[in-house]
């Protein structure tokens, strides 16, 4: 796997990385989709099914942080990367 990526998807939390499997990684090309399905899968110990529970619970998402967050997993984070 590409080191980027992985330091990337080491940033991430659970939910974080659930909304980014299901946005972002259909955007990527087929091999590196298939490494972050490895990494979900066999680093984070993660299922399609437990990825999509957490997308599909509810959090009222609040934040103390002066800058906007993502509203749909509440991500204060904001990544400007070039995977190659």
């Amino acid at each position: 796997m590409n080191e980027k990526i992985e330091y990337i998807l080491n940033q991430l939390t659970d939910k974080e990385l659930a909304y980014f499997f299901k946005f972002k990684v259909p955007t990527y090309v087929k091999t590196t989709q298939t490494d972050i399905l490895k990494y979900i899968e066999y680093k984070r110990k993660l299922t399609k099914s437990q990825l999509f529970s957490l997308i599909n619970k509810k959090d009222e998402i609040t934040s103390d942080k002066e800058f906007l967050i993502c509203k749909r997993c509440g991500s204060d984070k904001m990544f400007a990367y070039d995977v190659k």
